[in-house]
């Protein structure tokens, strides 16, 4: 996936000088350290500067100072970052629980707000189905509310356990998935849902967008200046 470009708005400035204004929308599968960008894209045949990059969107688009390797770096006060939870990945506890380890791990350094659960088919087969997220050896650490019913499809969630969202700050945390069933987790025969882990910098500044965010509603305005 890459960038894709609007009409371009060409200013000459000076001798040899130009400014441009360029549409820009990102893509559905944001890249780690930014979606590449080139002069020739933004009108210019060499870039001098970039002055901004401004959007009505709630992301704060900035450049990553480099002229040679421009990139669009996708900012947030606070971001997500998600993972799609089957069944049939689980891993049963032997008991009512199976659960389910994220594939990508939140940044040392945050702060963990809580999480929201799209659940596009229910973890049906059983009676009841509920979920919470935790890490391993601590697994409500996320869940305020334990009790969350994913047994249908649904948008559910909880905000964190304010005691225990700054626990192993000083280390990347794996986000832990543990649905529970009524009699035992082997009666749960199916379910689907994306789940979303929210968080912050502790520190207060801008986070960068987690890999693979959709950002393809995210349209910024490119001004550069540049031969």
């Amino acid at each position: 996936m890459a960038v894709t470009y609007g009409t371009i708005n060409r200013t000459k400035i000076a001798p040899q000088k130009w400014m441009t204004v360029t549409p820009v929308t990102l893509d559905s599968s944001y890249a780690t350290g930014g979606e590449s960008i080139s002069a020739n894209s933004l009108g210019l045949g060499q870039i001098d500067s970039i002055l901004s990059i401004s959007t009505d969107d709630g992301w704060q688009l900035c450049w990553n100072q480099s002229t040679s390797a421009p990139k669009i770096l996708a900012m947030a006060s606070m971001v997500g970052l998600s993972n799609t939870i089957v069944y049939s990945a689980m891993t049963d506890n032997t008991n009512t629980t199976g659960y389910k380890d994220f594939t990508v791990t939140v940044p040392a350094g945050s702060l963990i707000h809580g999480w929201k659960a799209v659940v596009s088919t229910g973890f049906t087969g059983d009676t009841t189905a509920t979920m919470q997220v935790g890490v391993s050896g601590d697994l409500d650490r996320f869940s305020a509310d334990t009790a969350q019913s994913c047994l249908a499809a649904g948008t559910i969630g909880s905000a964190a356990i304010a005691a225990d969202t700054l626990d192993g700050v000083s280390a990347a945390v794996t986000p832990r998935v543990t649905v529970t069933g009524a009699a035992d987790f082997t009666s749960i025969s199916a379910g689907s849902m994306i789940v979303t882990v929210m968080y912050s910098a502790i520190s207060g500044g801008l986070i960068e967008a987690p890999s693979t965010t959709d950002l393809s509603a995210v349209v910024g305005y490119v001004t550069a200046i540049g031969r």
